[in-house]
């Protein structure tokens, strides 16, 4: 019985061992009384007296008879004495023991109830035992050994489950309960539940219960219940293993010179090395690791770290890591590293301070800076030049130099360069100057810069371009004053216009047209001037550019930088207060004001009325330079200083920024007095003063073009003299050239000199042709001046170029130089000779721009 009674608790719960062993003290106890019992029911009542004794308890006159009977029957004296008295007497008693029910008399027997149940155990346990023996034995073993580790006995058997499960703190998690391959039961559904929170319910699937638990943040006890089974497991949320530091250890490449390992932190998940670097990482977790893998290979874990083996990185690629702790949690997803191998870029160079294309002198220093970077080291820095594309003359030349020499670690590397034609000995030609900047990788060779379009010219060729540019410059100015006096002409037919046409909406927005007109006019003009003072720095730095045509020049050119600043502005404002006064009326007025060439204005009509008493001469201060406007004021002006305090505190004026004045000294207000209304007059005389303003200032332009005019003639005159110069050079260094080449070819038809005489001596032709178009140039040029200013040495001149047939003879020499060098070289000498005497011969018509007239002599 102690055995079916574990085996129907352990159907019911996993009984616990305490339980199990109160049964089993019960069942000992029952066991051991069996003697007891034995001996009172059994030992005890086997003889007469015995029985008659128990009958006495409730019967005692039958019990006690029964004794006295038994006494009489054993005693051999009494039967001796009287046998038939003895016999007598048994026989009452057993009369009277026949008429009682002794079996009443006796204790109620239960030995056949006991007997039933004890078989009925037996009948159990047996049938158990050859239905379910497994149950039954597991049932007889725990309860034989309550204390032991006999598991429970399920018909619904499961697989093995832990003690305890950790699982991610704060994260839902799925528990799957798998039936044992032998189980003899299978519960449709089980249910599971952790402490006090919800059950949860699941249906048996492929011998499997699938629960998904809620997130976890404190242990609790997870208690399931599947069929007859109720294992129960205890939950510890713990936080996943994170990585607290994740590091590269990155070796460069040994072209590269660099041979300490640099560290990178890629927590960030983004790594990036040069092609061909040996990558190892370094990764730490925040707690003990039971193992590591990178990209699906395993990898030794140490405690709380591991390292990946070494690798030489050739292309781009991601690096996933993964890892679990101790107590089975990995990472909630792989850590990915995104390792970008990329080349190693080229190095750049550009220049600070280099203009894209620029007309230099060869005595011209030019200053830049050269700057360059490259992402692991700079190896050297430098300039080269060559000779320009296309160009046709000189030999070509190429040349290069050295600025800076850099090292493994100087990703940038500036350098200071200078270029002076003369000093790198390159002569007057256009070149392409480059910069060039190498790095640390061999097959790479230099990286250039974008090449700056250098012409170098000698001083009288750049007297020449000087001059092209300068005619192109007076030909624009032209242009402007044009289109002032076109608006000039307009603004006037404006000004004749009647009153009331005047006040029409539109004549106003007319009149708004020519001042924005003005304005744009008067911004071209201020564009020009700009560009005027680069090219007056440019001719400034030529020794052969007289200095009497650029003081000239200056004078002329500060004269439009006022039109163009103050007197166009002018005109724009008065038109646009014209435009926007109440009314517009005709002035009859019609004197204009003549002032001469000034910096500055006065807009003032009072600081010189008419009639006003000129102060006796005294003796000036020395002049000096000022710019100062001086604005118009209706105030009284203020009275004159008396000239002999004046010319106490005479002494050298300073030089001073330019200013604006006001004449005049505004008075106050006396108390109730009325604010005057504007002076009509002052309507009436806008579009009349814009006019008078507009033809002072187209005056000073005509004068200004005159003056333009003279200095292009005189600067015209010494170019064509510095131009012949020019050619007569060039003839003799061909002629020098051919020199040298003639000892190769004397004797020799070009067909059978080697191919690169061939190429030298054809160059020489080039330069030949070249030389005669540049003649030819030069003659159109003289013609053209000779028919604005006829000069008799210039037609002189002229008249011998014509006899002399210079264009013929210089196209004959360049076929000779091919087949007969010897007489090439004398004709070469002959026109050098010849082209310097006419140069010679037009000195003193040029006036090599030292004469101060407009004319020259």
């Amino acid at each position: 019985f102690g055995v079916l009674c574990v085996f129907a608790l352990d159907r019911v719960f996993d009984s616990p061992a305490w339980i199990r062993a109160s049964v089993l003290l019960i069942a000992t106890a029952g066991v051991a009384s069996i003697p007891f019992w034995f001996q009172k029911w059994v030992v005890r009542v086997r003889s007469a007296e015995s029985v008659a004794k128990l009958l006495g308890k409730r019967l005692p006159a039958v019990g006690d008879a029964l004794l006295g009977a038994i006494e009489l029957s054993q005693s051999d004296s009494e039967q001796l004495r009287s046998p038939a008295l003895c016999k007598a007497a048994l026989n009452q008693v057993a009369e009277d023991s026949a008429k009682r029910n002794l079996l009443a008399a006796t204790p109620v027997s239960r030995h056949r109830a006991w007997g039933a149940l004890a078989a009925t155990g037996l009948a159990l346990v047996a049938g158990l035992w050859i239905l379910c023996p497994a149950a039954i034995s597991n049932a007889w073993a725990r309860f034989a050994s309550p204390l032991g580790n006999t598991p429970r006995y399920t018909f619904a058997a499961i697989e093995q489950l832990p003690n305890i499960v950790i699982v991610p703190h704060g994260e839902s998690f799925p528990i799957s309960i798998k039936l044992a391959s032998g189980s003899a039961w299978s519960p449709v559904k089980a249910t599971a539940s952790i402490g006090d929170q919800a059950e949860l319910e699941s249906k048996l699937q492929d011998k499997e219960y699938a629960f998904d638990f809620p997130p976890q943040i404190e242990s609790g006890t997870l208690s399931l219940s599947i069929g007859d089974a109720t294992p129960s497991l205890q939950i510890e949320p713990k936080l996943r293993p994170e990585l607290e530091r994740i590091q590269a250890q990155v070796e460069l490449p040994e072209y590269l010179q660099r041979h300490q390992t640099l560290t990178k932190d890629v927590r960030g998940g983004g790594l990036s090395v040069v092609l061909g670097s040996h990558v190892a990482f370094e990764a730490n977790a925040t707690r003990s690791l039971a193992s590591a893998k990178v990209d699906g290979r395993e990898i030794v874990v140490k405690d709380q770290s591991f390292n990946p083996q070494r690798e030489r990185m050739q292309e781009s690629r991601k690096i996933d890591f993964n890892w679990t702790d101790t107590f089975g949690l990995s990472a909630k997803s792989p850590f990915t590293v995104n390792v970008t191998v990329r080349s190693d870029e080229a190095p750049a160079v550009f220049s600070d301070g280099l203009p894209r294309a620029r007309v230099l002198l060869d005595s011209e220093q030019l200053q830049f800076t050269v700057r360059s970077v490259d992402d692991f080291g700079v190896k050297h820095l430098g300039m080269e030049w060559r000779t320009a594309e296309g160009f046709v003359g000189k030999d070509p030349i190429q040349g290069e130099q050295m600025l800076a020499a850099g090292n493994p670690t100087a990703e940038t590397l500036d350098a200071m360069a200078t270029f002076q034609a003369t000093i790198l000995k390159i002569p007057a030609q256009p070149i392409e100057l480059r910069m060039f900047v190498e790095d640390f990788l061999p097959e790479r060779g230099r990286v250039y810069s974008t090449p700056h379009l250098l012409y170098i010219l000698t001083p009288s060729d750049h007297a020449v371009w000087i001059l092209e540019q300068l005619s192109k410059w007076q030909r624009e100015s032209l242009e402007v004053r044009d289109r002032e006096l076109q608006l000039l002409d307009t603004n006037r037919k404006i000004r004749d216009l009647s009153e009331d046409e005047l006040n029409q909406e539109d004549t106003r927005r007319k009149i708004e047209q020519q001042a924005s007109a003005e304005q744009a006019n008067g911004r071209r003009l201020k564009n020009l001037t700009g560009r005027g003072e680069d090219l007056l720095r440019q001719a400034a730095r030529n020794a052969e550019i007289g200095v009497g045509h650029l003081e000239k020049w200056a004078e002329m050119h500060q004269i439009l930088k006022d039109i163009a600043a103050n007197r166009m502005p002018s005109v724009a404002d008065l038109l646009k207060q014209a435009k926007d006064a109440n009314r517009i009326a005709k002035t009859s007025s019609g004197q204009k004001s003549k002032s001469g060439p000034t910096v500055g204005q006065s807009k003032d009509s009072a600081s010189n009325p008419a009639g006003a008493a000129k102060p006796e001469p005294t003796t000036p201060p020395p002049p000096s330079p000022s710019i100062a406007d001086r604005e118009s004021s209706q105030q009284p002006p203020i009275a004159a200083e008396d000239p002999s305090q004046a010319a106490k505190k005479a002494g050298a004026p300073p030089l001073r920024l330019p200013t604006t004045t006001v004449m005049g000294k505004p008075q106050p207000k006396k108390p109730g007095e009325e604010e005057e209304e504007e002076s009509p007059a002052a309507e009436e005389n806008l579009v009349e003063e814009a006019v008078r303003k507009q033809e002072e200032l187209l005056a000073e332009f005509d004068k200004v073009a005159e003056e333009l005019n003279n200095l292009m003639a005189n600067l015209e005159g010494s170019t064509l003299v510095k131009r012949l110069k020019a050619a007569s050079r060039e003839q003799m260094q061909i002629a020098d050239a051919t020199s040298g080449e003639i000892n190769d070819a004397f004797g020799s038809s070009l067909k059978r000199l080697k191919s690169d005489q061939q190429v030298r001596i054809n160059h020489l032709k080039t330069r030949e042709e070249s030389a005669l178009n540049s003649v030819g140039l030069i003659i159109d040029d003289l013609e053209a001046f000779h028919e604005r200013r006829p000069l008799v040495k210039f037609q002189s001149v002229l008249d011998e170029m014509k006899k002399e047939d210079v264009l013929g003879g210089i196209r004959i020499l360049s076929n000779r130089i091919l087949e007969s060098q010897g007489i090439a070289i004398a004709e070469a000498e002959y026109w050098s000779d010849t082209m310097d005497r006419w140069a010679e011969d037009l000195v003193d018509p040029a006036c090599k721009g030292e004469c101060k007239g407009s004319k020259s002599k």
